[in-house]
């Protein structure tokens, strides 16, 4: 039998695939702009970084997948959600613009440090700042064990829902 859980897994990774070409168009403005990008050998820290969003995705992906199946509206809370924090997001501002009072506001997003340390990647060349990423990593571990524990506790019910 096909494992249930590959279903909301394979949801996030054919949006990879479209993460992958939205690169081979950042890669595109390279050679636009120059002088905007910095590649040098610290472009290997997006594959971490990657493997953290993807973590919190696949969390993410698993907890709300096995609750819609339950309840209905949980797609239009998600998208809710992921609308507010797509504004809340440091993704075209960096957080150190922001004022002082709202930068812990703003890294207790989830993708925060991940965004920050792609920009210092790409646009500055230089490693992520460690400071950034541990708030991501300890968030991409927790969500990841979450969506994996809800999922795997609606998975003997979820066909009764179906």
């Amino acid at each position: 039998s096909f494992p249930r859980y590959l279903l909301p897994v394979a949801a996030v990774l054919a949006n990879g695939i479209n993460f992958l070409l939205e690169w081979v168009v950042v890669f595109g403005f390279y050679f636009v702009f120059p002088t905007a990008y910095r590649f040098n050998v610290t472009i290997l820290a997006l594959v971490p970084l990657s493997f953290l969003e993807l973590m919190i995705l696949v969390g993410v992906g698993l907890s709300t997948s096995a609750l819609n199946v339950r309840y209905r509206d949980v797609y239009y809370i998600v998208t809710s959600v992921l609308t507010f924090g797509f504004w809340l997001s440091p993704l075209l501002y960096s957080t150190e613009m922001a004022p002082p009072t709202l930068r812990a506001l703003l890294r207790l997003n989830p993708l925060a440090g991940v965004m920050e340390g792609a920009r210092d990647v790409v646009m500055a060349g230089r490693w992520p700042r460690l400071e950034n990423l541990l708030p991501a990593v300890a968030t991409a571990t927790v969500v990841f064990l979450i969506g994996c524990a809800v999922f795997r506790r609606q998975n003997l019910q979820l066909s009764d829902y179906v």
